[in-house]
């Protein structure tokens, strides 16, 4: 893969990977190990309310499962198996379509393990690479800013976005609001945003 003077910094969860899709599998996975809906859907909002990121260990802990390391091999193994039939439809598409003047980087917030397991089982070909932080993108993406002379941004949240615009006005940001997949992202237009888009399919990049 060559290195363009042109990048595409790209979101990963409801941007890439439909990530609505994914909880409710899981969801209904553990179900089958014992873990309630409810107890599912309790564990995992006080753990993204206290402490903002989750991580696999953590999520087990919490839960009442008694055999803890099997509940671990479940869930590694249905990230192994079936995280690529959650990327959306429109993202293989969209990188053929540009990979030849743009170099793509996936720019996730999260657990490394988790987030590095989820994109890597998704298969998404064609990315040069991966960044993965716990603190605000803007920060993490300082390396990536600093080689390329045209950047653009995609995410789903306007926290992400006005990050970015705010400390690298220059970078052209997209706001994506997939319609079928939002219980957990912004549904309002994001006003710093330079463009919103409900799909990467009729996004069109550096025609300005």
């Amino acid at each position: 893969m060559t290195t363009s003077s042109k990048c595409i910094i790209l979101d990963f969860d409801h941007t890439l990977f439909n990530t609505t899709r994914y909880v409710v599998a899981l969801r209904d996975l553990l179900q089958k190990e014992g873990i309630t809906h409810e107890e599912f859907d309790e564990k995992r909002h006080y753990l993204k309310s206290c402490c903002h990121l989750v991580d696999i260990d953590t999520f087990i802990q919490h839960l009442s499962v008694s055999d803890k390391a099997l509940l671990h091999d479940v869930i590694h193994r249905f990230i192994t198996e079936k995280a690529a039939s959650f990327v959306f439809d429109d993202v293989e598409a969209f990188i053929n379509h540009y990979k030849d003047d743009y170099d793509f980087f996936i720019m996730t917030q999260g657990d490394q393990e988790l987030q590095r397991e989820k994109i890597t089982h998704s298969a998404i070909e064609g990315i040069r690479d991966i960044i993965i932080t716990r603190g605000q993108k803007d920060e993490a993406i300082v390396p990536v800013v600093k080689k390329y002379r045209e950047l653009h941004f995609i995410d789903d949240k306007t926290k992400h976005i006005v990050e970015v615009k705010s400390a690298f006005p220059h970078i052209t940001t997209y706001h994506l609001q997939r319609p079928h997949d939002h219980p957990y992202g912004d549904k309002k237009p994001c006003v710093c945003a330079d463009y919103e888009i409900t799909n990467l399919t009729t996004t069109t990049i550096g025609h300005d």
